[in-house]
């Protein structure tokens, strides 16, 4: 079934179907704004608008480093993603220990924040008995001075720990929730080894307590989540034998459309945050302790119209908000927004993106895809070939 979407604002777009839980199929629209981040005051659109990102893009390599920006592919999310590529800067150029924060707050006054403990490098260092190799604790060393740590989750709390298994023999066992991350101290070691230091995390959520080497808190960040990461990868669904022999290629019956969702929990909204959005940092600039900005995006609509003659104008919420103010950005920092609206793909004819002249004139509506999904062999009936059936 073919539907026209028209396109009258410079930002990049793209239409789409997807399915839900039930196997039942509707439409996506999806909108992405570009501004320029001033050093205050309002951010301006930028002139050269950006495409879709397409994929998850990582710092490095694949699954080895922290996810930098997630695809902007999705099909829903049921509330905002606040994500960001940053760098804390230590307070007065060199400190050993200080607090980055990030809050934003929309037009009805609702706050997104999250605040980070970070720490200059530090590492668990083994005690040993004298003249043995008997590990008998851990103590972990005070951190060092340094000007910057970049927001990445190998600073945070995860990664690997030697265990031995039920044969004796070494392996390493990955802290599911990061499995990039620091800070884990061997459970077991090679007969007649001493182990090497553990550099600890550098990265903590602010207050959290992690002085023993047993501690394990909750990765910590600013940046996304990974789909694979726990507790993210949870929501996906279950995916077993039954799924493959009588479900597949459906989503699982447990599928959660929160798995879209890939800001770390902090930073995640309890609703669709609305413009404006006041946005401060907190020494996550180079020169600046506290670095605020507005983010007043235009009013968009989705114009649709249906096959029985009517028509509505859809809501495109605020779903996804990206600030890209790292190292790499440092010299031209921005934010990246995504808005997204669902459609009844069975009754819709053509979608017409555009800004309304007065926004308070019209009252877009909002729309889950529970309430718009549809059986997808309405939209591609199987032909018939018994001429006989065709008649009746």
């Amino acid at each position: 079934m073919a539907i026209d979407l028209i396109n009258r604002t410079p930002f990049a777009n793209l239409r789409f179907s997807n399915l839900d839980s039930d196997g039942q199929e509707f439409g996506v629209v999806m909108v992405k704004l570009a501004f320029d981040i001033p050093e205050s005051g309002s951010c301006a659109i930028s002139d050269e608008q950006e495409p879709l990102v397409v994929t998850d893009e990582y710092t490095g390599a694949l699954n080895e480093t922290s996810l930098r920006y997630p695809s902007d592919l999705v099909p829903y999310k049921p509330t905002t993603d606040i994500v960001l590529d940053a760098v804390a800067y230590a307070p007065g150029g060199r400190a050993r220990y200080w607090t980055s924060s990030v809050i934003v707050e929309d037009a009805t006054g609702r706050q997104v924040n999250a605040a980070l403990d970070i720490f200059g490098p530090r590492s668990w260092i083994p005690r040993v008995l004298p003249r043995t190799t008997h590990v008998t604790d851990w103590q972990l060393t005070d951190p060092d001075e340094v000007d910057a740590v970049p927001i990445r989750y190998e600073h945070a709390f995860g990664g690997p720990r030697v265990i031995s298994d039920a044969d004796g023999a070494l392996n390493e066992a990955y802290d599911e929730r990061n499995p990039i991350g620091c800070g884990r101290v061997p459970q077991a070691f090679a007969e007649g080894e001493t182990p090497a230091a553990v550099p600890a995390p550098q990265i903590l959520a602010a207050g959290q307590r992690y002085e023993t080497a047993s501690d394990a808190p909750d990765p910590a960040g600013f940046g996304p989540i990974p789909p694979a990461w726990l507790p993210r990868r949870l929501l996906g669904g279950t995916y077993d034998q039954n799924w493959l022999d009588n479900i597949w290629p459906n989503w699982a019956p447990d599928y959660d459309f929160a798995y879209h969702n890939s800001a770390h929990p902090d930073l995640r909204s309890d609703r669709f945050l609305q413009a404006p959005l006041g946005v401060t940092l907190t020494h996550l600039h180079p020169t600046r302790a506290e670095w605020r900005f507005q983010i007043d995006y235009p009013r968009l609509s989705l114009f649709a119209a249906y096959s029985d003659g009517t028509d509505a104008d859809l809501e495109l919420v605020l779903d996804s908000v990206f600030l890209d103010v790292g190292a790499a950005a440092a010299d031209d920092p921005r934010a990246f927004l995504v808005l997204r609206a669902v459609f009844p793909i069975d009754r819709v004819e053509s979608l017409e993106i555009y800004r309304p002249y007065d926004s308070a004139e019209i009252s877009p509506i909002r729309y889950h895809p529970r309430d718009v999904s549809c059986d997808p062999a309405l939209l591609d009936p199987q032909p018939i070939d018994d001429p006989e059936e065709a008649a009746e």
